[in-house]
Order: C-alpha cells, then structure tokens, then sequence
C-alpha cells in the first residue's frame, strides 16, 4: 500500500478527494516518524520534497526513528547527491537527468516534427 504525506492542509484535501491516500503531517518532524515506525511495517520512503534542506532533515530524522528499509531521494544538484550518500539514501534520482532530452521531444511534438521515437 502506498500513502503520500502532504503538509499542506488544502493540498493534502485535494489529493484524498483525487482518490489518493494522503496524511497531512510534516515529514520534518522526528515524532511522526516515530509514529510510522511504531504503527506500520514500511518498506520504502520517498523522499520528493522542493527543498534540499527538508529531504535531508526527513531523512535524519527517518534515520533517528530507527527506520531500517529503503530510502529513494529526489536531488537536483550533485553536491545535494554527495550530503544524501552520506546519509545513506539508497537510490537518488536527479531531476535534470534527461530533462533536455524530454524537452527537445516536446518542442519537436509541439511543432509536429517526428522523432526518433515515432520511427
């Protein structure tokens, strides 16, 4: 089972409404962490929040919980890449690996050009 976590109150309505499982908490704070750990069997966390700081300080506070499973992380620079390793992320995926390519695709589909997928 798969549950998001959304600190904003309305943004988390909207996406329950959407038919999403969704808490609203702040994945920032060490108790709610201690609370997943102690309540459920959890095997994966992903970490996607906009703000390099907040991933990390999710992911110590995850670490502090005693949380023993994976950890997937969303970076947009590589010295953000370096922190996360240091603090044992499992797999990191940044956001600009093949950003350009996905954006030359959609200019030539938005201009009706084929390309090299089409063929």
């Amino acid at each position: 089972m798969v549950w998001g976590v959304e600190s904003n109150e309305m943004r988390a309505r909207e996406l329950t409404e959407a038919g999403y499982r969704v808490l609203e908490e702040d994945a920032t704070d060490g108790e709610f962490w201690r609370r997943v750990r102690a309540a459920a069997t959890v095997d994966l966390v992903l970490l996607a929040m906009p703000q390099h700081e907040s991933n990390m300080l999710a992911l110590e506070k995850l670490n502090a919980s005693g949380f023993s499973g994976r950890v997937v992380a969303v970076v947009r620079h590589e010295e953000e890449e370096a922190e996360l390793r240091r603090l044992e992320v499992d797999t990191l995926f940044n956001l600009y690996d093949g950003a350009g390519i996905l954006l030359a695709k959609r200019g030539i589909e938005a201009i009706g050009l084929p390309h090299a997928d089409d063929e």
